[in-house]
């Protein structure tokens, strides 16, 4: 019965694979027979934050297929040490007061060694506190704030952050496009968007170039045509937008009805089929960062794709790739660490160390060393959106190679 249901998951929706594990992971520790017992205090726990309702779903949802197919590769070939990797799945519906309900949860009452997540950067910095408090492990997987590992040395990011990433756009957009003049549009409820805009204008002002006024809009905000006519009647040539769906594809799309010629340029917010979906031929020609292409050199680039087409995920982009090679991290983490005795308090502390002590892990995205900050040494590519024969296509650029230095 394992075997068929396991069968099944992997051939299950993204979407139906998670409502399956939010209504398995929603049993109290005290439910189930004697035997489920005892199996899984014989597992090893991490959990998992994820918004898997909620505006912020499809991201959640596509990290979510990344995180499962690594627990399900180790679990597969025999766990860690005989050890079967429990995945413990919250949803925090993209809301930070449920996010710090699931990391209460998780570490109290389900005795996790780590948890992967959240995925945002609001999110990640409603937990990083608490998570150093309590003495577990936190990796977010694209968390790109860079004040999230700043709350101490259980706070851990499996993706590149805010200063690389803006200055990575700044830089391209002057030195490869050779666009002088640019304007920032920033969501202000969104530490993320917010932190980015503002690497990107400082850099890019830094080169020579010519930066306007930034221009701002929040969350749940749906017109966005003031602010779009203002950038039209400008000097501008390119608009960097940093954000999410669904404001974002409404960004694109008025843009592009009201005749903006500007080029566009994104962050890896922008790296999810629920953007092309929803702003379609609009897209042609945008610009944007990413932490993973198929098109790159990576050691676990092949078995990963094997794996994602296997479980009928078509062009796997950066959130399912840091979902798994985040999860890929922690369970490495685990191994070394090997916590077979003590407290789990004790075990949490040797699964930090070997985490802050990880080097050339061989991932999906490319080859990760940790720093000591929790900050990874991890490359960044960029992308383009290509709409040709009716479809949208993403394409490699260039990859910008990360600094090794603090």
């Amino acid at each position: 019965m394992a075997a068929l249901f396991s069968s099944f998951l992997r051939r299950s929706s993204p979407i139906l694979l998670a409502f399956l594990l939010v209504v398995s992971c929603s049993e109290s520790p005290e439910e189930g027979s004697g035997e489920q017992a005892r199996a899984r205090a014989d597992t090893l726990k991490i959990g998992v934050i994820l918004p898997i309702s909620g505006a912020l779903a499809p991201y959640g949802q596509s990290t979510l297929a990344g995180v499962q197919m690594k627990v399900d590769q180790i679990n597969q070939a025999g766990g860690i040490n005989g050890r079967a990797i429990e995945m413990i799945l919250e949803n925090n519906e993209g809301n930070t007061v449920k996010s710090a309900e699931a990391l209460r949860k998780l570490v109290g009452l389900n005795k996790v060694l780590a948890v992967v997540g959240p995925i945002t950067s609001t999110n990640s910095l409603a937990v990083t506190r608490d998570a150093q408090k309590k003495g577990v492990v936190l990796i977010t997987p694209l968390g790109t704030n860079d004040t999230i590992t700043k709350d101490g040395d259980f706070v851990f990011r499996g993706c590149f952050n805010d200063s690389f990433q803006g200055t990575a756009m700044a830089r391209f957009a002057y030195e490869d496009r050779g666009l002088p003049v640019v304007v920032a549009f920033q969501d202000t409820s969104s530490d993320y968007s917010v932190g980015l805009c503002r690497s990107f204008v400082e850099t890019f002002e830094q080169l020579g170039g010519r930066a306007l006024p930034t221009l701002s809009y929040m969350t749940q905000d749906t017109d966005f045509t003031a602010q779009l006519r203002r950038i039209r009647n400008s000097e501008a040539q390119a608009l960097f937008v940093p954000g999410y769906p669904p404001e974002l594809p409404l960004i694109i799309n008025q843009a592009r009805n009201l005749g903006m010629e500007v080029t566009l340029l994104g962050s890896d917010g922008w790296d999810n089929q629920d953007v092309v979906t929803n702003a379609g031929k609009n897209l042609n020609g945008s610009f944007f960062s990413a932490m993973f292409s198929t098109q790159m050199a990576s050691p676990g680039l092949d078995e990963f794709l094997k794996m994602a087409e296997e479980r009928g995920i078509e062009n796997p982009g950066s959130f399912q790739a840091q979902g798994f090679d985040s999860m890929g991290m922690v369970i490495e983490a685990i191994r070394v660490a090997n916590p077979q005795s003590g407290t789990v308090e004790e075990q949490r502390v040797a699964v930090r160390d070997a985490l802050a002590n990880l080097k050339n892990y061989e991932g999906a995205g490319g080859v990760t060393t940790m720093r000591p900050s929790g900050d990874p040494i991890k490359d960044l590519v960029i992308l383009q959106y290509v709409y040709k024969d009716g479809r949208v296509t993403k394409e490699y650029v260039k990859t910008l190679k990360a600094k090794t230095e603090e």
